[in-house]
């Protein structure tokens, strides 16, 4: 598997995940080893402090998925969202949800915000995930949507 790795192909990992993977394999040697570490990886994290050990690796934090979309451009960053089996996980449809909005297939984001809220019992993101869907409904400019910020 290390020689399909590397290349122009890049991982996108949450921070809790790169750090799993990285004390695993990286104190494995091979060519796994030397791939995962020459491949380029971006690493989400909601704090711009994260060490990240890893060469190779940009920290994207802030929003994420307006950092994934300017990594990969919003249907490039759908599509390799839709390609994870994580329908149980509420961050999920938030993602897809805020791609989906930038592509401006706004009913497609408002069902995946609907998504979302129906995954979390949390109350500060089912008002943030609300606030959301008013936007698309409202029509109003998400004051969020600055450039991501990278570390």
């Amino acid at each position: 598997m290390g020689d399909r790795m590397g290349g122009d192909r890049a991982f996108l990992f949450g921070r809790r995940t790169c750090e799993q993977l990285f004390a695993s394999w990286n104190t494995r040697g091979g060519p796994f080893k030397d791939a995962l570490n020459s491949t380029r990886k971006y690493v989400a994290s909601g704090s711009p402090a994260t060490r990240l050990d890893w060469p190779n690796s940009t920290l994207l934090h802030g929003d994420v998925p307006a950092a994934v979309a300017e990594v990969q451009g919003p249907q490039e960053a759908l599509e390799s969202i839709d390609a994870l089996s994580l329908d149980g996980y509420y961050l999920y449809h938030a993602i897809r949800a805020d791609l989906l909005r930038r592509l401006g297939r706004l009913d497609d984001a408002t069902a995946a915000y609907s998504a979302a809220i129906d995954r979390t019992d949390n109350a500060t993101e089912i008002r943030f995930l609300n606030s959301r869907i008013a936007t698309i409904r409202d029509g109003v400019p998400r004051a969020g949507d600055a450039p991501p910020r990278y570390a």
